[in-house]
């Protein structure tokens, strides 16, 4: 009688605290590093009418107080990156970020950045990440 009750209580805690023990994945996920203020509206058009570019739009409204995110167009939303120093080298570009997705601060902890060199894949709605089950879009 005591075996199955400590099977039991080992099972249950496993379950409980094994999402802990183990670490998440990292995973992949394309977007705009953009401010927090811009990808509110979707793109840099409102607030950068006097700025030529849409790096120069994202420089400028974090140093004047918005954080940097990933803004994915597709889903139309914004994810906050906890790494705020690496994004400003890729402000206003297409990237992707690998990390882990915290889906309680809807926060990405970020590993690496890399910038896309092209969007030909995301032009014909389609892409490679996509199809072999990477990230979110």
């Amino acid at each position: 009688m005591e075996r199955p009750r400590m099977l039991v209580f080992a099972s249950a805690a496993l379950f409980l605290f094994g999402f802990a023990i183990f670490p998440k994945t990292d995973r992949i996920f394309l977007g705009e590093i953009m401010d927090s203020l811009c990808a509110q509206e979707g793109s840099h058009e409102i607030i950068a009418r006097s700025i030529k570019t849409s790096r120069e739009c994202t420089i400028g409204c974090v140093e004047a107080g918005a954080k940097y995110v990933l803004y994915n167009e597709r889903l139309r939303g914004a994810f906050q990156l906890d790494n705020q120093q690496k994004p400003r080298e890729f402000a206003g570009e297409t990237v992707l970020v690998v990390g882990t997705y915290d889906r309680l601060t809807n926060t990405i902890h970020v590993r690496d950045i890399q910038r896309m060199y092209t969007n030909t894949a995301i032009a014909r709605d389609w892409t490679a990440l996509e199809h072999m089950g990477f990230g979110w879009w």
